[in-house]
């Protein structure tokens, strides 16, 4: 199923479990059944009917997922997702969110949530603590703007912190975000960085383990903080580390630039 079930005229029931299907990361089709029911305990029998043919028709058209506990679960495809939630708008998702626990919200539930009650504002993207943040603050926005938000946070913006923290990762490692000192190296790799033209070539030498890496690292981090004036138009990683770089001619270089 790509396009999302005429909901407009469909009894409420079917509305809010196709709703909660929509909203939630992952669910259970007879979870979200039985839940509506302990809401509604005065549904008679033709709302039991239609909603477990709701409950049968998410199932059908559901991918397989886990839970957070690792448990067999279902999610919509993103394309579908985003119908339903074009057609329900911003008032079924905000009915979804108030009946859920707060505490069993995923990240990207919580940051919908945030986003649908226009805090936006209050993300602080070079703050959020990790990549799997950035993925979830993205998801939520898609959800947001497909309900029909007006959100005042920039998806580009997202996704380029992504790809920097990515780009980071590759160069820096995991311990990027422990280096201290070297202020001196930086000083000067920076007083380079202001020298008009550039230097064609700046060499770094020093025994291995170091932190020659690392500190190139801090170095390009620190050109990317999208809060100076001077940040980069793109940042290149050529990793000689690897054997088919090693070997690799003018074309193989400018290839391996153009994937980046």
């Amino acid at each position: 199923m790509s396009a999302a079930p005429a909901l407009a005229d469909a009894p409420a029931v079917v509305r809010d479990l196709w709703a909660a299907a929509a909203v939630l990361e992952r669910f259970g089709a007879g979870d979200l059944l039985d839940a509506w029911l302990k809401r509604n305990t005065n549904a008679d029998a033709e709302q039991i009917s239609a909603g477990t043919l709701a409950a049968l028709d998410l199932q059908a058209a559901a991918k397989p997922a886990l839970d957070a506990q690792g448990q067999p679960a279902l999610r919509l495809p993103t394309e579908l997702r985003q119908a339903v939630l074009k057609e329900l708008g911003p008032a079924a998702v905000r009915r979804v969110l108030d009946t859920a626990a707060p505490e069993t919200l995923t990240n990207a539930e919580s940051y919908l949530q945030r986003l649908m009650d226009g805090k936006a504002d209050a993300i602080d993207l070079d703050a959020l603590p990790s990549r799997d943040d950035l993925i979830a603050l993205r998801a939520a926005t898609d959800s947001a703007v497909a309900a029909g938000m007006k959100v005042d946070l920039d998806r580009e913006a997202v996704t380029a912190e992504i790809r920097k923290r990515d780009l980071m990762l590759s160069l820096g490692g995991p311990d990027l975000h422990r280096f201290v000192g070297r202020t001196r190296e930086l000083d000067r790799l920076d007083a380079l960085w202001a020298q008009q033209p550039w230097p064609s070539a700046v060499l770094i030498d020093g025994p291995g383990g170091m932190g020659k890496s690392l500190l190139i690292s801090r170095f390009v981090s620190d050109r990317l903080d999208t809060r100076r004036t001077d940040v980069p138009a793109a940042v290149f990683h050529l990793d000689f580390d690897r054997r088919d770089l090693q070997s690799a001619d003018a074309l193989g270089l400018a290839a391996e630039i153009a994937r980046q």
